[in-house]
């Protein structure tokens, strides 16, 4: 058994390592795609400049600095998967070029800013070069707002093993390396006594207990590697076996090392000695406390670990799922308005809301706006939307969902009067709930909703009071319709179509950019959808963790009381009598450890809290038959004298 589980460790320890190398490749390809040196975050959102000279500027600053400048923007159709550069400077041709990238299921392309049309501007950049200093000087001179992100080597796998669970996985490994140590020298403490006898120094002793074991786990290993390289040429990208080998090397040295000194440390130890061989004593039982604690720390750790990275997995997956709804808006475009004054932006006002009449009359402008919960009286639904017939088309073809009228219901009546002060300032004349149609979500349907702070974040209703009406222009106030430009909660289908309407409304001088409404939300439900999968492998690496540690511990347990169990066995005692001790203790201990990390997640908050118990649970289905087992072992190994 002991030789089975030492390969297992082995393996394992392995496995994660491997899996820590694959996430950080991937980590580092999503800050650092296609060889980037570094990444910038920026934001235009208060910048006096128009898209079309920040373009140009950055083509410029490219061009002047030999500087590589790239645009990120995760791909509309597939935001999951896709994922395009936009490079600016005179050096990129006009013919995209296919990129190649880690993961084989990512595709995307590069191609000329000069072709970014409605792609937002807001997001992260990519660069080779000195490119934070002379991005930074440029952003301040025009009032855009950069973050320079930390792409160290050591700031992404930190990152990578803080928000993956492969850090946790690691530290299990790793006790499992020092238990399955402990394992193999209880497996060997006979033939260490004879050499101790027969005369042999400590360091030889050391030697032979490091070859025996490289002689079992060796082809484990060699060959779990070749099956892992295997697997990244399969799974990954054609290109990438020779970047994850080339990765992996550091961290495969740095667990030889780490084996190496685990091994000798564990057969300093408990390593027999003369007087120890003569007095009939076994050195392992310097083994029993160190192992109990090791167990019990992996216990704790897996406890405490489960609730936060199952919080955290879902969290990501949940992000996820509400940024792919993002795909409703598909390619439509908002506004980035900016006035010289508050005189000059209403006397805009009117040209704004001409200019929606002109996309509503072609079924080209959407209005989706979300009462604020202050501002909303509907206390009977989730939320106060207020839309447009395109939208809500929009809805039912993107989504396959369809809406329920709730014409004539009391509460959306109630709703709707509560709403009276707001539609009498809101409206062009007085209106009331039949100026409406009135919906509500059907069962088990959502509706995205934008809020009105402008920061194009996404709700996601249940069961929302849906005020729609056939005609934006003809039923609101320009000066109502233009803070809704403002703040994107009126978008369009067509950037086109806007843009011309903008030149002929003479508005060039007040809408500084046309952008893709969802490009940011779907660019970060492609890194949630990621950091889920990571931190999904990471949990299961920390059970498979807790299982090997537990029964590896139980052979160090019996292989300190064997002649107890000899004893005992002879003279018929069944296994559930031999082991009662033990395993009432190992029940107390779990479920102690158990009670703690739950209590701690509940004070902390943490979601997901009850799933501390499937360590515990874990563990006890394991010991027991880990313990008989191991006590089998241990009994035949008693009567052929091997012990």
């Amino acid at each position: 058994m002991i030789r089975f589980a030492v390969r297992i460790a082995a393996l394992l320890t392995l496995v994660v390592l491997m899996c820590v190398t694959d996430a950080y490749i991937r980590q580092q390809e999503d800050v650092l795609p296609q060889g980037a040196e570094g990444a910038v975050l920026l934001d235009l959102s208060d910048s006096t400049i128009s898209k079309q000279r920040a373009v140009e500027d950055l083509d410029a600053l490219s061009d002047q600095n030999d500087l590589h400048l790239a645009k990120v923007v995760a791909d509309k159709q597939d935001f999951l998967h896709g994922k395009n550069l936009y490079a600016f400077g005179k050096s990129t041709g006009a013919t995209p070029v296919q990129l190649a990238w880690y993961e084989k299921s990512t595709h995307g392309v590069l191609e000329s800013s000069s072709r970014l049309g409605d792609a937002d501007l807001n997001g992260m950049y990519v660069f080779r070069g000195d490119g934070a200093e002379v991005i930074g000087g440029w952003a301040r001179q025009n009032h855009v707002t950069v973050t320079v992100l930390d792409t160290r080597a050591q700031s992404i796998a930190k990152f990578t093993l803080v928000s993956s669970g492969y850090g946790v996985a690691l530290i299990c490994s790793l006790i499992l390396l020092l238990v399955s140590s402990m394992g193999w020298s209880v497996l060997s403490a006979h033939s260490k006594a004879l050499r101790v006898v027969a005369g042999q120094s400590r360091a030889a002793i050391i030697a032979a207990d490091i070859r025996s074991y490289l002689t079992v786990a060796g082809p484990v290993l060699v060959g779990g590697y070749v099956l892992g390289v295997i697997a990244v040429a399969l799974l990954r990208a054609d290109h990438a076996v020779s970047r994850f080998l080339w990765t992996s090397v550091p961290f495969l040295l740095a667990f030889l090392l780490l084996l190496v000194v685990t091994f000798a440390a564990m057969t300093l130890i408990a390593a027999p000695t003369a007087e120890v061989i003569a007095q009939r004593r076994s050195g392992i039982l310097a083994y029993r406390s160190l192992s109990e604690a090791l167990k019990l720390v992996a216990i704790a750790l897996t406890a405490v670990s489960l609730p936060i990275f199952t919080s955290a997995a879902m969290t990501s997956l949940g992000s996820s799922t509400n940024a792919s709804y993002w795909k409703v808006f598909g390619d439509d475009v908002s506004l980035r308005i900016l006035t010289a004054s508050e005189d000059s932006y209403q006397a805009t006002e009117p040209r704004l809301a001409q200019l929606v009449g002109r996309a509503e009359s072609s079924h080209e402008a959407l209005l989706n706006y979300r009462l604020s919960p202050e501002s909303s009286p509907a206390s009977d639904f989730d939320g106060v939307v207020l839309t447009n017939t395109a939208y809500l088309d929009q809805v039912r073809e993107s989504l396959g969902a369809d809406l329920e009228s709730v014409a004539g219901d009391s509460a959306a009546d109630a709703a709707v009067a509560g709403l009276s002060e707001n539609l009498s300032m809101w409206c062009a004349r007085a209106c009331s709930a039949s100026d409406f149609e009135l919906f509500t979500t059907a069962p088990d349907a959502v509706f995205p909703a934008l809020d009105g702070a402008g920061d194009a974040e996404l709700a996601l209703l249940h069961h929302p009071l849906v005020l729609n009406t056939d005609r934006i222009a003809g039923v609101y106030r320009p000066d109502f319709i233009g803070p809704l430009l403002t703040s994107g909660n009126i978008v369009f289908s067509s950037g086109s179509s806007v843009s011309r309407s903008v030149d002929e409304l003479g508005l060039g001088n007040v809408v500084l950019s046309i952008d893709r409404v969802a490009d940011t939300g779907l660019q970060q439900g492609q890194s949630d959808y990621e950091r889920a999968g990571a931190q999904i492998v990471g949990i299961a690496l920390v059970l498979m963790a807790l299982v090997l540690s537990s029964a590896i511990a139980a052979q160090v347990y019996i292989a300190t009381i064997a002649r107890r169990v000899f004893v005992c066995r002879c003279a018929g005692m069944s296994w559930p009598r031999v082991l009662e001790r033990r395993l009432v203790y190992e029940a107390a201990a779990v479920c102690v450890c158990a009670a703690l990390a739950f209590i701690y997640g509940t004070v902390q908050g943490v979601q997901y809290s009850w799933t501390v118990f499937v360590a515990p649970v874990l563990y006890l289905l394991i010991s027991y038959p880990a313990h008989v087992v191991a006590g089998q072992t241990m009994f035949d190994r008693s009567v052929l004298r091997k012990v």
